[in-house]
């Protein structure tokens, strides 16, 4: 060990910060998937009030949105703004991730 330290200090100084930037990238990546599903809510769920927000996208641009465009676009950006606000406030790990990515440590 270094310098003589013990189990519990190798964990938190040597192995959490090693793991930090990719448990991060993990949890935003995991984030945005799961905010853009799509498929597998509409498949599972009966009731609309259960859905979410892309499977109502869907469903108003099929029934009273589809052509009125200022609409569209309206409840495009509710379904894609908590997205930009979540990578802004993560976008440390998506730079620390790429950076990193390939080096031996």
């Amino acid at each position: 060990m270094i310098d003589g330290s013990g189990h519990l200090r190798y964990l938190f100084t040597i192995v959490i910060t090693a793991v930090q930037t990719g448990a991060g990238l993990r949890g935003v990546d995991d984030f945005i998937w799961s905010w853009d599903s799509f498929k597998w809510p509409l498949l599972v769920t009966r009731d609309s009030s259960m859905r979410v927000l892309a499977v109502g996208l869907q469903q108003f641009l099929v029934g009273e949105g589809g052509t009125k465009v200022q609409l569209m676009m309206a409840f495009s950006a509710m379904v894609v703004l908590p997205v930009i606000v979540f990578y802004f406030f993560t976008q440390k790990y998506f730079t620390e991730g790429i950076a990193t990515t390939g080096i031996k440590g």
